[in-house]
């Protein structure tokens, strides 16, 4: 990470193979789930920090006051976000901050007490998650905005790489019949998707010349080389559809129309999020060159029709 300013690629800017080793990831080894939701509850603990630090040494400035106040939201959401690790009264604390609590502080107040939940929730983590996380923040720009983006990706793919763990348990498990538990599997990697809403909160507090700026100093890397996001995508189109067709007619009317509901939900959450990442980006860098030599919106715009299961629309 320290040395790839010529030849990085996504990886290596966002630290990918630490959080694999931190996970137990090698090889064919999947890793711990678990291991993974305490690291982005340390993640999103440390933005908050970060947002916090900057709002108490700027007041004033209303997009860092947005901007922490979208940290602190999804602080508060970490229930939804890291469900197998979410500590738990700080989270209270971090929604009350978020929401009307804060139109009573100044900004000096919230950023003190903002910069305290952060800790508290920090400290739910191990040492070692923390020691992580510290290492794994390496800027190629002097920008404050950069910051905020490396922890955005850095969070979005370890989310990525839990609902393709999601999505191949599902498929073992309708191969072995506990359709049940494959619909429970499921849910939960949709719940995590649609979570994803309140990052996308935090990055549409980025300024368009900000991004401008990262853009142009990490030719290279781009999100389209992140092997957690294409690894849903050809599990959704493969092994899920594979194990749905060979189950499905083994099922009853009551089970195929569970199975098809939470399909669906996970359907619909995946391409909703394309499409907030679509707009997003179209309000930031316009019909400008994206990262990684894509046309940028327009890619993306592409991208965000394409459903995660498409036998579900009638579509090989």
């Amino acid at each position: 990470m320290t040395v790839d300013q010529e030849d990085g690629d996504y990886a290596s800017y966002l630290g990918g193979e630490l959080y694999e080793r931190h996970a137990g990831r090698t090889g064919e080894r999947r890793g711990d789930d678990a291991i993974d939701d305490e690291v982005v509850i340390a993640l999103i603990a440390d933005l908050v920090s970060l947002e916090a630090r900057a709002l108490g040494s700027a007041p004033g400035n209303d997009r860092q006051r947005a901007r922490t106040r979208a940290a602190l939201q999804a602080l508060a959401g970490l229930a939804e976000l890291a469900p197998d690790r979410a500590p738990g009264h700080e989270l209270l604390t971090a929604a009350e901050l978020a929401g009307p609590l804060a139109g009573r502080l100044d900004d000096g107040a919230l950023a003190e007490r903002a910069s305290a939940v952060a800790a508290a929730v920090a400290d739910t983590t191990t040492a070692g998650t923390r020691r992580l996380v510290d290492l794994t923040l390496l800027p190629v720009t002097r920008m404050h905005d950069e910051l905020m983006f490396i922890r955005m990706i850095q969070v979005f793919e370890i989310l990525y790489t839990h609902v393709g763990n999601g999505l191949a348990d599902a498929a073992e498990l309708l191969d072995r019949g506990e359709v049940e538990a494959a619909c429970a599997v499921l849910a939960k990697a949709t719940g995590r998707m649609q979570a994803t809403r309140m990052l996308y909160r935090v990055l549409t507090t980025m300024p368009p010349e900000a991004f401008s700026v990262i853009r142009n100093n990490t030719d290279g890397r781009s999100a389209i080389q992140s092997l957690a996001h294409r690894r849903v995508e050809q599990l959704s189109t493969s092994t899920v559809q594979e194990a749905f067709e060979r189950r499905s007619p083994r099922l009853d009317d009551a089970q195929l129309h569970d199975l098809v509901t939470v399909l669906k939900a996970m359907d619909t959450s995946w391409t909703t999020a394309k499409r907030t990442h679509w707009g997003i980006t179209l309000k930031i860098i316009g019909s400008v060159a994206g990262t990684g030599g894509t046309t940028g919106a327009d890619y993306l715009a592409t991208r965000s029709v394409i459903p995660l299961f498409p036998f579900l629309h009638g579509s090989a």
